[in-house]
C-alpha cells in the first residue's frame, strides 16, 4: 500500500500513502461489517415472517465466492408417520408424480413426512440434488372421503 520514494539515495516511505492505505482499509472493514449487519437483519426478518406464514422453510446466509447469498431451508420440524392411509398415501403420490413428471423429474419417492403446527403435512421427497417438498393438508370432503390439497413443488437447499 504504501509507495516508496528515493531521495538522496535513501528509502522514505509515504506517510499520507501509508495513512490513505489505512483509511481505506477501515472504510471496506466497516462496509463489510453493514453488510453482515444488514444481511444478518435480512434473514431474521425473512425467518419471523416464514414462521408467521406457517412455513416450513427458513433462510440462512451463504458464502459464495464473491459474496453470501440467501438460501431457503427446512426448518426443524418433527418427523411424524402420515395421517393417510395406504389408499390415500398412494392418491398423494400419484398427484406429486403428475407435477414431478411436468416438471422432468423422474417419479416421485417419498423420502419423510414432517408436520406443521396447523396440520399441514410436508412431504419430502428422494432427491440427490436440491430439496424438494409438497405441502399437503386432508380434509373431509362434503361428498365423503377425503379432498387432498397440494402445494406446488417447493424447492430448497439440503444441508
Amino acid at each position: 500500500m504504501a509507495q516508496t520514494h528515493t531521495r538522496l539515495g535513501r528509502s522514505l516511505t509515504c506517510t499520507r500513502c501509508l495513512v490513505s492505505g489505512f483509511v481505506i482499509l477501515a472504510t471496506l472493514w466497516s462496509l463489510s461489517a453493514c453488510f453482515n449487519a444488514s444481511l444478518t437483519t435480512a434473514v431474521e426478518q425473512a425467518n419471523r415472517k416464514a414462521e408467521a406464514d406457517g412455513s416450513p422453510f427458513r433462510f440462512r446466509a451463504k458464502s459464495i465466492p464473491g459474496g453470501t447469498m440467501l438460501v431457503k431451508v427446512l426448518a426443524d420440524l418433527p418427523s411424524v408417520p402420515s395421517r393417510a392411509d395406504a389408499a390415500l398415501r398412494r392418491d398423494t403420490l400419484h398427484l406429486i408424480a403428475q407435477m414431478e413428471s411436468a416438471a422432468g423429474r423422474p417419479e416421485p419417492q417419498l423420502e419423510d413426512v414432517k408436520t406443521l403446527r396447523d396440520g399441514r403435512e410436508v412431504w419430502l421427497l428422494k432427491t440427490s440434488g436440491e430439496g424438494i417438498a409438497y405441502l399437503v393438508d386432508f380434509k373431509p370432503s362434503a361428498q365423503g372421503g377425503t379432498d387432498i390439497g397440494l402445494s406446488k413443488p417447493l424447492a430448497y437447499q439440503k444441508d
